[in-house]
């Protein structure tokens, strides 16, 4: 899914559970992108930007006790954008 709002809102109002399976090796960052930039130079990336992200799947997970499942498939060795992705989800 290349819209970054209709993401936001299916999982914002589904039901029960919500299940993704993530296999492309990036995810639509732009190459301006300053915590992914910093990240690939190596310097501590401020991650605060992704905050309402997982402020959003809190909420769902704690606050309203739905499920929220992802699979995301891993090449080896994993691409520079994978790499930043475990990196902010620590």
């Amino acid at each position: 899914m290349s819209d970054p709002a209709l993401l936001d809102e299916l999982f914002r109002t589904f039901a029960s559970t919500a299940w993704r399976l993530e296999v492309r090796t990036s995810y639509g960052l732009i190459a301006d992108d300053r915590p992914y930039q910093d990240f690939l130079a190596g310097r501590e990336s401020d991650v605060s930007s992704l905050a309402p992200w997982f402020n959003l799947m809190r909420d769902q997970i704690r606050v309203r006790g739905k499920r929220v499942e992802r699979v995301r498939v891993v090449d080896e060795p994993p691409s520079q954008y994978l790499r930043w992705e475990f990196y902010a989800n620590k």
